[in-house]
């Protein structure tokens, strides 16, 4: 028995590196998992991956910086596993720029991606 076993997680940028680990380990653990990512390859790759590994696993192409996708990624986890537990915005990025930038105002980007999650 998992620990997250009945759970359904969303994972953002799930298709490789970080995400895609905390993808196969939340379905290792027993959740049932959406994988959310921009780039098809990746996305469906570890769909296929880590169904055949672990899990109950949907690739869902979404494009985060448009609210629409997000709204339909969300609306199709729902659809798919019958609800969302989990919402893991992975989804980012740094540079060196950005992390030696003064933060007297918010990095640009940062209220859109605000915008998009805060409303779930």
């Amino acid at each position: 028995m998992g620990r997250l076993d009945g759970k359904v997680a969303l994972i953002t940028g799930s298709g490789t590196g970080i995400g895609r680990a905390a993808a196969g380990l939340f379905a290792s653990e027993g959740a049932r998992v959406a994988i959310v990512e921009i780039n098809e390859e990746s996305g469906a790759q570890a769909e296929r991956e880590i169904r055949a590994a672990v899990g109950d696993v949907q690739f869902i192409y979404t494009d985060i910086t448009d609210p629409s996708s997000v709204i339909e990624a969300v609306a199709l986890t729902v659809e798919r596993f019958g609800k969302l537990d989990v919402l893991y915005n992975n989804v980012g990025g740094s540079t060196l720029r950005a992390a030696t930038a003064s933060f007297d105002e918010p990095p640009p980007g940062l209220d859109s991606c605000h915008a998009v999650i805060a409303p779930w």
